[in-house]
């Protein structure tokens, strides 16, 4: 049945309604508007749809367990889909990191040279017996993973499937694999570099919102920190860091620019750096 203008005033209006939104604000760091705007939703959309609106109404005026709970649970399924989001986000960094594989690390002086990279290409047929696998290895480490991708005809799925296998072949095949000398510069280059397409890859989401920008600034807090104080033009550093959805806008654009800005900078610094972009 439609709901009318009146009818769903009447449900925001509700006792067990603005406890929740209290609730689900409280939980998730949403703003008061942002939490009713959601739970609403959510229940006239999914928890009330098909029911009568004067039966919903009067069900919630007394106080009734049937309806008061649908608005819980409905309160519930968001909670559980902004808290898989994280975890998403979370095992997303987790997998990236994972490909710095530090079992193949060890520390020098000097990091890779471009004359490195060749040579290491030139020892892949010792080290890949499919021919498919060392071309991929090759261009990922000559151009990245954005020209691998152009240049191989491969979309995202297939990029990391292929990045997998080649991982999955080297953990098999360990005596085959030299150690490979990096230095601590680029250590630490690579793990700011996963960082930042965390950020990115939040930012450009389909389903972007400041809450879930909010937990990963959070989660990577440290370089999150030295990145903000390191830009110039933030006049109020701690409200980006720490209140992301009021922080000044003029604010955020400066953050959201140096983001990029920082990963281009990286791929420019580091020439192996970007097979892990």
């Amino acid at each position: 049945m439609m709901w009318l203008d009146s009818q769903i005033e009447l449900v925001l209006q509700s006792r067990s309604f603005k406890t929740n939104v209290h609730h689900l604000a409280n939980e998730t760091g949403m703003d008061d508007y942002e939490a009713q705007t959601e739970l609403s939703s959510e229940i006239l959309n999914k928890r009330f749809s098909g029911l009568n609106p004067l039966d919903v109404i009067k069900g919630l005026e007394d106080n009734d367990p049937y309806f008061t709970f649908k608005v819980t649970y409905a309160r519930k399924d968001i909670e559980q889909r902004l808290y898989k989001d994280i975890n998403r986000q979370k095992d997303t960094i987790n997998k990236l990191q994972d490909t710095v594989n530090r079992q193949y690390l060890f520390e020098v002086d000097n990091g890779f040279s471009k004359d490195d990279i060749e040579r290491v290409i030139d020892l892949l047929p010792d080290l890949y017996k499919n021919t498919k696998t060392q071309l991929f290895v090759a261009t990922c480490l000559r151009y990245g993973k954005a020209e691998t991708m152009i240049r191989l005809q491969l979309t995202p799925k297939q990029f990391h499937q292929k990045l997998r296998n080649a991982e999955r072949y080297s953990n098999r095949h360990r005596e085959k694999f030299n150690l490979v000398a990096v230095s601590n510069e680029e250590i630490a280059l690579m793990d700011e570099q996963v960082c930042l397409i965390a950020l990115i890859s939040c930012l450009e989401s389909c389903d972007y919102t400041d809450d879930k920008f909010q937990s990963l600034l959070d989660y990577l807090a440290d370089m999150s920190g030295e990145l903000i104080g390191q830009l110039p033009g933030i006049k109020h550093q701690a409200a980006v860091l720490e209140h992301w959805t009021n922080a000044d806008v003029n604010d955020k654009y400066t953050l959201v620019n140096g983001i990029y800005e920082r990963l281009d900078d990286i791929g420019r610094t580091s020439v192996r750096g970007n097979a892990y972009a």
